[in-house]
């Protein structure tokens, strides 16, 4: 086990070289993930009025107050937890009205909701089903840096799964929706 981790100990590294962006943000494109536009839909009033996802990011990664990885529960099971001060989540998204009738053009809005949370508690299992015969083919020297230690399990992984997940706040911020009908010249940001 790794244990308790207190100080940035590479899996805030990990973080940022591997998933945030240079803002420090995981950002979600659902084009990148070969979502078709239809199921992002979040709302579809009979072909009428759509709202659908554009783009999920989510700060807050990059501050973990406390971390504990790698402990076994089990034949192949890893539970990890992660406490971080806060996370903000920025949903994309995009509605559209359709004309309702012959002449008129679709209207569409392009908008986010901000969500915050503070005080947060991760708590989650991974099943890992390793290869011991492809684990035992990775060089020692490469696991010995705490950056490589997961790449080099997952490498060895045939499958990964999270079997348990628990998330815990203290407070969440109430959602703030930016660029929904603002005013200009044709009510809608077309």
């Amino acid at each position: 086990t790794l244990g308790d981790i207190t100080e940035t100990c590479g899996v805030e590294d990990f973080f940022r070289s591997n998933l945030l962006d240079e803002d420090g943000l995981l950002i979600i494109d659902l084009a990148e993930f070969c979502i078709a536009p239809e199921d992002a839909m979040v709302l579809d009033l009979v072909d009428l009025f759509q709202v659908s996802i554009q783009s999920i990011s989510i700060d807050g990664f990059d501050a973990a107050k406390n971390i504990n990885v790698f402990d076994p529960i089990g034949n192949y099971t890893l539970q990890n937890s992660l406490e971080l001060e806060y996370l903000a989540f920025v949903l994309e998204l995009e509605a559209v009205l359709q004309p309702q009738q012959t002449g008129e053009t679709e209207v569409r809005e392009h908008f986010s909701i901000e969500l915050s949370v503070t005080d947060v508690e991760i708590d989650f299992a991974i099943f890992l089903g390793v290869n011991k015969q492809t684990l035992g083919n990775v060089p020692l020297g490469s696991m010995s840096y705490i950056d490589n230690i997961l790449p080099c399990l997952l490498s060895a992984a045939d499958e990964v799964q999270f079997t348990a997940l628990s998330v815990k706040v203290s407070d969440i911020v109430p959602p703030q929706v930016t660029g929904f009908l603002d005013d200009d010249d044709n009510g809608g940001s077309g």
